[in-house]
């Protein structure tokens, strides 16, 4: 997601993970970003963590704002509904949706052009052995729709399984896109107090590997399959 971002012309990226620059293969993730035109900052976080979420995007200066956030962690426990337990499904749903909470309250009087979250084709049509993943992707979904009901930005991707699954997906957003259906990042006139700024974003991931977000100034194709 941070390469395709930034190959469509994002400025600047804020790549958010436990890990932060500690993770295997940040140093080597932010040469390529730098290469391909985008300023880059990783910093470590975990986005389900209220009070951390918020010095990390307090921290942002005044001259690069927050403009658009993608949400694109996830937590696999799976195991058979009799061996579920609180614990376990709780885990996947704090990946999910306790850090999307978090986000939206940290962002908060943001102008955001974006509020993009990565959810599963599971949170619809489930998988043996997937409850507790299920349950927290269709609740995930069910927030975004609330962002949306609020008038806030708010675009739920259900990624399938597979490359041809995923590309699919890719496609069909694309194509919703161009028809005005799904407009996630649509092209907007920079309001006053932002007009002159680089725009800056921020993405959050509670795994220990740094994912990207950003808002490019124009709309943009679809992300390939990831």
């Amino acid at each position: 997601m941070a390469r395709w971002l930034a190959k469509g012309g994002t400025g600047h990226l804020l790549l958010v993970s436990r890990s932060g620059a500690r993770a295997a293969g940040a140093d080597e993730l932010r040469t390529e970003l730098r290469e391909l035109g985008a300023a880059v900052t990783i910093a470590a976080c975990d986005a389900a963590d209220p009070d951390r979420l918020r010095d990390v995007i307090g921290a942002l200066p005044g001259e690069q704002p927050l403009t658009a956030v993608v949400h694109a962690a996830g937590v696999l426990d799976d195991g058979t509904l009799d061996s579920l337990t609180p614990a376990r499904t709780a885990a996947c749903l704090r990946a999910k949706l306790t850090a999307a909470h978090a986000l939206h309250e940290a962002t908060a009087g943001h102008d955001l052009a974006a509020f993009v979250v990565f959810s599963s084709l599971m949170g619809v049509v489930g998988n043996a052995g997937q409850a507790g993943y299920t349950a927290a992707n269709a609740a995930l979904e069910a927030f975004v729709a609330g962002r949306r009901a609020e008038g806030l930005p708010g675009t739920a991707i259900a990624w399938g399984r597979g490359p041809r699954a995923r590309a699919c997906c890719a496609r069909t957003w694309s194509a919703a896109c161009a028809t005005g259906a799904c407009p996630p990042w649509p092209r907007r006139r920079p309001s006053p107090r932002s007009a002159g700024r680089s725009p800056r974003t921020t993405a959050s991931s509670s795994s220990p590997t740094p994912t990207g977000g950003a808002s490019p100034t124009r709309r943009v194709r679809a992300p390939p399959p990831c």
